[in-house]
């Protein structure tokens, strides 16, 4: 679990470090503050995979880049000499680091201009450094751009740390396989009962849940009581299966990081005080940090309300904010945030 994380040349941080961090964060602020940003760089630096980098980019909605801009939008005014750097330090002070490097590799491009045979030399990137460190020293991998029909893809050694990560972004849920994959792995291990008490929480009415292949494809189905037969998950609304999304993916990310932008989508306000709770319990049975953003009032009161009665030092509240043209961020504990509430003041 990290206690601070610190980012310096990335997207809209030119230099940014959040400390302390607690076990479950909530990070608030304007539209276009960062937010989102600041879920990437942890995504990146923990995966400790260069495959990160085209998650990101996908998940933004980039379908195709080309290669002699690549990655070019993660670097601050699209600054791609500069070197994007993470690190984070761990509840037992160790430091993990990570340095992201764009390699401009000259490569040849020939004129179709009649009048001229010269060759032109134009600098891509297609190479990017990745330097990890830590206490044990550092290690360096080399990620290749390759042109394909899709623009490009990315070469380089798989072999890499096991650190998971999971990241349920706000505009994209996850696949229903991969819904159905983690529940047939719960239930073989008699484990799924849990699930289903807490999704107990919006459908009061479910029974069991089971997985079944439709033509080949593995869905999630309820057992809802008065319902003659099986209906799929999808059909019980967005909250739901965003509640199904989170609860799956924490089991399987033991002493792991989960990510979750908006965490407020889907959610009536009215629930939100038991969506929290069902984060800090399954955070604290599988050791899972959470990092969570919100533009909801709602969601901060009733995140509040939930850790202050029970973990108070298992939360932390961090608004982003513009100072100068900078971007820095203000934590507050529990105490801290309680006095913001009872005045009223806009933190969101």
């Amino acid at each position: 679990m990290y206690t601070s994380f610190t980012i310096e040349n990335f997207r809209c941080f030119p230099k940014l470090k959040i400390e302390p961090l607690a076990r479950i964060n909530l990070i608030a602020g304007q539209n276009n503050i960062g937010k989102t940003a600041f879920l990437e760089a942890i995504f990146i630096f923990h995966a400790a995979n260069p495959g990160s980098l085209t998650s990101i980019e996908y998940s933004r909605g980039f379908q195709k880049l080309r290669r002699d801009e690549l990655f070019w939008d993660l670097f601050p005014q699209f600054n791609a000499k500069q070197t994007i750097r993470f690190s984070g330090t761990e509840n037992n002070d160790e430091v993990k680091s990570l340095e992201i490097r764009l390699q401009e590799q000259p490569t040849e491009s020939i004129s179709l201009e009649r009048e001229t045979t010269n060759s032109l030399l134009k600098s891509s990137p297609d190479e990017i450094s990745f330097t990890y460190g830590d206490t044990f020293g550092q290690m360096v991998m080399k990620a290749y751009a390759e042109d394909d029909d899709d623009g490009f893809r990315l070469i380089f050694d798989k072999s890499m740390p096991n650190r998971r990560v999971a990241f349920l972004l706000a505009r994209k849920r996850v696949t229903v396989q991969m819904l159905a994959t983690r529940l047939s792995t719960l239930r073989a291990e008699k484990r799924h009962r849990e699930i289903i008490e807490i999704l107990q929480i919006i459908e009061p009415r479910l029974i069991d849940l089971e997985v079944l292949s439709i033509e080949g494809n593995n869905m999630v189905f309820a057992d809802i009581e008065t319902m003659p037969k099986l209906i799929p998950i999808l059909l019980l609304g967005e909250g739901t299966v965003r509640l199904l999304e989170i609860a799956l993916v924490v089991t399987g990310l033991q002493g792991h990081i989960l990510l979750i932008d908006e965490i407020e989508n889907g959610f009536h306000h009215s629930i939100m005080s038991r969506v929290w709770e069902v984060i800090a319990q399954l955070a604290r049975k599988y050791d899972v940090q959470v990092f969570a953003t919100t533009h909801s009032w709602e969601s901060i009161q009733a995140a509040h309300k939930v850790f202050f009665k029970k973990e108070p030092n298992d939360f932390l509240f961090h608004r982003l904010e513009k100072v100068d043209d900078a971007i820095q961020v203000v934590t507050l504990d529990q105490d801290a945030l309680q006095t913001t509430l009872e005045e009223g003041w806009e933190i969101r």
